[in-house]
Order: structure tokens, then C-alpha cells, then sequence
């Protein structure tokens, strides 16, 4: 005992030997037997220490009846001791240098890639020698020949296993301040990618180009989007190149389907995202195909109605709000469906896809000025979202829903006139939850940006009806009075919009929807402050517009501003929402250009939109630019059915509203919600309002 206790070799197999011997003596109750096995801390450090730990606890009871106290205490001592050492010890072994698992990871890589060449090879000259001897004496080329495709494939299989490693590695890393999880990783593909030539193995070639797009595609980062697209566009051009389908190509040309939808969604490529959606129903409809794989998964589905639901949201918010519905009970089937099959990657996936239609659920419901109906999903959305915190709460995205979540109650709370609340709100995801943007910054998350921008969607936002002091007419005059944004809030907002470094981001960045709604925040600010301040209300509340120079010096580019915004929503996105805004705002600047007629045309056009996406609150702002322009005509008659139709809508909105501020228990839930807190005491009888 006392020899291989002392042992001072370094042999592997003799530290496995003490390991075990050490266990043994622990099982039979050898206490002080197993403690001098495992005197060798330095090279069995974390797992020695634990359990010496432990040895120790169990020993110190039974020796106080037979010893003494002193040696009690001292092996409690020891315990303690021996476990602070395996924390530091498995501290230790947590921070192994980044450089270290860089290299050593690069070393598995060089290994495996070395094995495939060396196998290649071989088959190669195994195939030239047959072609010189077709027929040999004892047929050892032919074995040989057999033997090098499946070794080489052997090795292929794990070199994709260990990518498959490092690239999960990469989307579990946390890593809001910094690229390189992802870099490391991209910078690994690169580096298989040029030991093969571009001939070998052309389905490996392919696999490797997938795996780089939806590195980009589902990344926090995407600076490089346009490579990410060119790439994309050389597996689309490889597989429209293909005439024979075999059920493997047909998964993996869904599979870059899906891939690629999503990165054009990410780009705000909306239009191409619907036509990547219709071929990829077309795959799997189609009658002679043989599904395999990703085919036959449910969980395809879910994808699918999500990406669909972002597409027809753009261009049909009726249609997309009743399909919703219908597609939020298809994957919450799924999602118990994977859960019962304890697959909890493809489980994380789809809760993130039920939370993503529950959020693009509300806003719809916002966007039509359904304020009760939006206070109901939104509770509906933070039960579901407290019920799967669990399975989101460990993972890179949690905070990025958690910031989605106070983003939707502060539109809710600004729609209801709670300015406050949204302040706070707003607030929060700001100074909590976004990473800081500093005026100097070229590398952030572009996944965070969507988020400063609907921040100052919720800032700019017209909720002065909700105003008890909002009261046109109320001396008996036929007033139309217009729809603005909150003082407090366009304050709020000048202060973000005036942050040099997120312009440059947006402006920078891959999205040509996302820029197209800073420009729409930047327009309805411009138009916002010069409303507030002419108006009644500026007494009351007044605004300095030379507080914000830096803003007023784009006054002049505004017609301009617009103009682009609208070609490029058109053009990319075709977003109804966004374009009947900017539609509303450009109208109205055309007019007081001497442009009428082009004025007048374009706010119809508006109006035919708002009315298609049933805006309630956008149909009466745009009443009230049209009574402006015909009482700048002196159009009497025209101006008296326009304040009439004015009244009736502002009617339904303040009914609509007032519907909402009914609700107390549910707004006083949501509005005190903060990060992940349940939302128990809301109605949750659906998973969202049927249409």
C-alpha cells in the first residue's frame, strides 16, 4: 500500500491504477487507507480532492467516538480544505488560455486534414497502379483500393463532427462585446476549406459553404454579409445546376433553402425571403420526393410558417395576423413534442420560434390598434416565455428576447398614454440590457440593433390620443387636431438618434429594412418636433429644438431622406407598414414644396395602404394631413366630410384605448414586468386572441 502510495512515476496507467485503488478503499470503509492513496494531489488534482474531501466528512463522525475531538476537527479541516483546492483546481481547468484551445483545436484539424489527404492519395495511386496492372497476381490492389475511401471517409465524418463541435461551441458562447467565438470558428472553416482542393470531394466542399452561412446567418455578428451572400449564391448556383435528385442532395438543398431565407431576412431582403419560402414548399410538396432527414422533421414546418409569417407580415398584416394564430398552436405542438423527446437543441429551437410569432402576433395586434387584444398576447407571450425560461435562460439569445419583451409592453404602454411606463421601459433595455455604443465603435452585435431601433419606433410613436388634454373640436369648432408624439419621448429619442456611432452602424450594417427604419424614426422626429413645438401643447411642454443641432442640420435632407427610404423599402422589403409611414410623412412635405398633385397622390396611395392593414391610428393621421391640404385649396366641402370621417376614427381609437386602460390587473402585471419575471395572474386560457 505504502509503495504504490508513494509512487512517484508518471505514467497514466499507474495514476489510473492509485485512482481506483483509492476508490475501493473508500467503498470498504478504509478511510485513512484511502486518504494516502490520494496524497498525490498534484496529478490527480480536481477529482483526488473531492473525493478526499468527501472521505474525510465521512470519517470525521465515526473517529470522534474512537479518538478524540482534536482529530475531528482536523479532518473536517482537511475536508475543507481538500474542497476549496478542487474548486481552484477545476477553476484552473476552466481557464485553459484561449490561445491553448485555439491551438489545440487547430492541431485536431491539421490531423484530420492530413489523414483525409494521405487517403486520398493512396486511393489515387491505388487506382493509377490498376490502371497499369488490371489484373494483378494476388488482388491486393483491389483490397487496397477498398480500404482507402472508407478510412478516408472515417476521417471526413470526424472532421465534421469536430467543426459541428467547435461551431456549437461558438453559438453557446456569450459573447455580446466581442467576434471572436465566431471568428475562431470561420477562421477554422477557412482553414479546411484550403487544404482541399476545390475538386475533392464537392458534397464536403458544399457542407463546408452551408456551415459558413449559417455560422453568419445565426451569429450575433455579420460584418461580413456581403461574403456570406456571395457564398450563398454559389450553393444556390450549385444546386440549380443539379438535374438528378437524391433524397441527400434534396436535404441539403432544403437545408441551404432555410439558410438562406434566413439570411435574407436578417439582410431585410424580404421579397427574396418569400420566394426562398414558395421553393422550399415546392421541394417538399412535390409528388416523387422521397423525404429524408430535415424532409420529414415537424420542426421544418415551424421554420417555414415563421420565416412565412415574416414575409406576408410585410406585405399583408391582415392576412399574416390570422395566420399567426393558426401557426402559433402548430409549433407549440411541436415544441411539447420535442420536449416529451428530450431533443433539447431542436426544443430551444422552436421555443425561440413560438416566442418569435408571439412577438410578431402583438405587434400586429398593435399595428391595427387592437390595444385590449395587444395587452392580452402580450400577457399571453411573458406566461410562455416564464414557462421555457429554463431552456432560453442558458443560452446567447435570452437577454435579446428578455429586451423584445420590454420593448412590446413599452408600445403597449405608450399606446395607452402610460409615458411613464415606457420611459422606464425603454430605459431598461438600454442601460440593462444592450451592449453600450460608444461614438468611436466599428464592431458591435448587429443582432442588438434591431433593438435600438425599435426602441425608437416606441419613442416616436404617435400616442397623443390617449391624452385625457387631446380634445379637438371641444369648443364646437371643427378642428382637426394632429396625432404626435409624446414631448418627453421625442426628447428621449433625440438622444438616441443623435449617437453618431449607431447611425454609423445602421448605415453600415447588412439590413436594408433596418435602415429604412432609422430613417423613418429620423423623419417622424424631424416632423414630430416641428408639430409639437407650433402646436397648443408647446406651452405646456415645451421643447428646445437648438438642444439638437446635430438633428436640425438634417432638417434640410428631408425630403431627400424620404425619397431613398421609400425606393429602397420598395424596392427590397416591400414593407406596408413602413412604407404607408413614410408615405404620410412624405405627402405632406411635397405639398409644402408647391408639389400638389404628386402630394396629393401620395398621401391616397398611403391611405389605400392604411386601409388595407386596417392602421387606425395611421388612417387618422393621414385625415388630418388630407384636411390640410384641402384647406389649403379652400375646398370647403371636402374639408367638412374629411373632419367628419377624422372625428369617426378618432373616435374608435380613444374607445379602443380607453378598452385597454380597463384592464388594470393585466397592465399593472405588465407594466411592473422586469426580465423573466411570470406574468401568473394574466389570462392565459390561449396561446393567443383567435381572429
Amino acid at each position: 500500500m505504502a509503495a504504490t502510495g508513494n509512487s512517484e512515476g508518471n505514467d497514466f496507467h499507474t495514476l489510473a491504477q492509485l485512482w481506483e485503488l483509492a476508490c475501493v478503499l473508500a467503498t470498504h470503509d478504509m478511510a485513512p487507507q484511502a486518504i494516502t492513496a490520494l496524497e498525490e494531489s498534484k496529478r490527480i488534482i480536481c477529482c483526488a480532492h473531492v473525493l478526499l474531501a468527501e472521505v474525510c466528512v465521512v470519517a470525521a463522525p465515526s473517529a470522534t467516538n474512537r479518538i478524540d475531538r482534536k482529530l475531528w476537527r482536523r479532518r473536517l479541516a482537511r475536508a475543507e480544505q481538500c474542497a476549496y483546492t478542487a474548486e481552484k483546481a477545476d477553476a484552473a481547468l476552466l481557464s485553459v488560455s484561449k490561445g491553448e484551445r485555439a491551438a489545440k483545436n487547430r492541431q485536431i484539424l491539421e490531423v484530420l486534414c492530413a489523414a483525409v489527404a494521405l487517403c486520398a492519395e493512396s486511393a489515387k495511386r491505388t487506382r493509377e497502379d490498376d490502371e497499369v496492372e488490371r489484373k494483378g497476381d494476388d488482388g491486393e490492389g483491389g483490397e487496397a483500393a477498398a480500404e482507402a475511401p472508407a478510412f478516408q471517409a472515417y476521417f471526413l465524418a470526424k472532421l465534421r463532427a469536430h467543426l459541428v463541435k467547435l461551431h456549437a461551441a461558438s453559438l453557446a458562447a456569450k459573447y455580446p462585446e466581442n467576434t471572436e467565438p465566431l471568428g475562431g470558428f470561420l477562421q477554422s472553416v477557412q482553414f479546411v476549406q484550403q487544404r482541399f482542393p476545390e475538386h475533392f470531394d464537392e458534397a464536403f466542399q458544399l457542407w463546408l459553404i452551408e456551415l459558413w452561412c449559417h455560422a453568419f446567418t445565426t451569429s450575433f455578428y455579420n460584418e461580413s454579409g456581403s461574403d456570406t451572400g456571395s457564398r450563398i449564391e454559389a450553393a444556390s448556383q450549385y444546386f440549380r445546376n443539379l438535374s438528378d435528385w437524391t433524397p441527400a442532395s434534396r436535404e441539403l438543398h432544403v437545408h441551404h433553402l432555410v439558410i438562406s431565407g434566413l439570411y435574407f431576412l436578417r439582410t431585410g431582403e424580404v421579397k427574396k425571403m418569400a420566394s426562398v419560402v414558395d421553393e422550399i414548399s415546392a421541394l417538399r410538396d412535390a409528388p416523387a420526393a422521397q423525404h429524408s432527414g430535415l424532409l420529414q422533421d415537424a420542426y421544418l414546418s415551424s421554420i417555414l410558417d415563421g420565416l412565412k409569417l415574416h414575409a406576408m407580415a410585410r406585405s399583408d398584416p391582415c392576412e399574416a395576423l390570422a395566420f399567426s394564430t393558426h401557426a402559433i398552436h402548430r409549433v407549440q405542438a411541436n415544441v411539447q413534442q420535442y420536449a416529451a423527446a428530450a431533443n433539447k437543441s431542436v426544443h430551444v429551437l422552436l421555443v425561440a420560434v413560438l416566442f418569435d410569432m408571439l412577438a410578431a402576433h402583438c405587434h400586429l395586434l398593435g399595428q391595427q390598434c387592437r390595444y385590449a387584444e395587444f395587452g392580452l398576447g402580450l400577457a399571453q407571450m411573458l406566461q410562455i416565455f416564464a414557462t421555457h425560461k429554463s431552456a432560453l435562460e442558458p443560452t446567447v439569445v435570452y437577454g435579446y428576447f428578455v429586451a423584445r419583451c420590454h420593448l412590446l409592453i413599452a408600445k403597449y404602454a405608450v399606446a395607452i398614454g402610460r409615458v411613464k411606463e415606457t420611459v422606464i421601459n425603454v430605459n431598461y433595455v438600454i442601460e440593462k440590457l444592450l451592449p453600450p455604443i460608444a461614438a468611436s465603435t466599428t464592431t458591435y452585435p448587429d443582432a442588438y440593433l434591431p433593438l435600438w431601433v425599435d426602441a425608437l419606433d416606441v419613442l416616436t410613436y404617435c400616442g397623443s390620443a390617449a391624452d385625457p388634454a387631446f380634445t379637438p373640436g371641444a369648443n364646437g369648432a371643427p378642428v382637426v387636431q394632429e396625432l404626435c408624439p409624446n414631448v418627453v419621448l421625442l426628447e428621449f429619442s433625440a438622444r438616441i438618434l443623435e449617437m453618431e456611432g449607431l447611425r454609423g452602424l445602421v448605415y453600415s450594417s447588412c439590413s436594408v429594412e433596418l435602415r429604412g427604419k432609422y430613417d423613418l424614426a429620423l423623419a417622424k422626429w424631424l416632423w414630430g418636433s416641428q408639430v409639437v413645438a407650433a402646436g397648443p401643447s408647446s406651452r405646456s411642454n415645451p421643447i428646445d429644438l437648438g438642444e439638437h443641432a446635430a438633428l436640425e442640420r438634417l432638417r434640410p435632407n428631408l425630403l431627400p431622406l424620404l425619397r431613398e427610404a421609400l425606393e429602397r423599402m420598395g424596392d427590397h422589403v416591400g414593407c406596408s407598414e413602413t412604407i404607408a409611414e413614410l408615405l404620410a410623412l412624405f405627402g405632406p412635405v411635397l405639398v409644402e414644396l408647391g408639389r400638389t398633385a404628386e402630394g396629393e397622390e401620395t398621401l391616397k396611395n398611403a391611405v389605400r395602404v392604411s386601409l388595407h392593414a386596417k392602421n387606425l391610428l395611421l388612417q387618422s393621421r393621414l385625415l388630418a394631413a388630407v384636411f390640410r391640404l384641402y384647406r389649403s385649396q379652400q375646398q370647403a366641402a371636402l374639408q367638412a366630410t374629411t373632419v367628419e370621417k377624422y372625428e369617426k376614427k378618432l373616435k374608435l381609437l380613444q374607445k379602443r384605448i380607453a378598452l385597454a386602460q380597463a384592464e388594470t390587473a393585466r397592465n399593472k402585471l405588465l407594466l411592473r414586468w422586469r426580465g423573466g419575471e411570470p406574468a401568473s395572474a394574466a389570462r392565459t386560457e390561449a396561446v393567443a386572441p383567435q381572429p
